[in-house]
């Protein structure tokens, strides 16, 4: 009771509730969740980014990051629908629509390595 009082006269007041219904504390937690996923996406591309400036990577370790790279295309591409319907900040899908684009790119890129490993292994040394 002394809840309802206290919204009633901060609404007279002109003040901001402190109330928040279920539905909006849901929608906060969901918009911090996804804020979140794509902020540990961010790290995650920056590391494989790091891990590719490496040049002695053989194939199975550029497999392994193509493996990453092609799970999270496939990801950002239903999880940016996901982020409209979440009411995640323009900012932050601005930021997932680009990650999509540098994981793109970073399969082009790993694939670029890989082929070229193939073809540095199967060459024959000249004697």
């Amino acid at each position: 009771m002394a809840a309802a009082k206290h919204e009633a006269l901060a609404w007279i007041d002109g003040r901001q509730p402190g109330y928040q219904s279920r539905s909006e504390v849901n929608r906060d937690r969901r918009r911090n969740r996804w804020e979140a996923v794509i902020e540990e996406k961010i790290a995650l591309s920056d590391g494989i980014k790091k891990s590719l400036v490496q040049s002695d990577l053989n194939v199975t370790q550029l497999r392994k990051l193509e493996a990453k790279v092609s799970s999270q295309v496939r990801q950002l591409s239903w999880q940016t629908s996901e982020l409209y319907s979440a009411a995640v900040s323009d900012s932050t899908i601005a930021t997932a629509e680009r990650l999509k684009k540098d994981f793109d790119f970073l399969a082009e890129r790993i694939a670029t390595r890989i082929a070229e490993r193939k073809t540095h292994s199967t060459k024959k040394p000249t004697r």
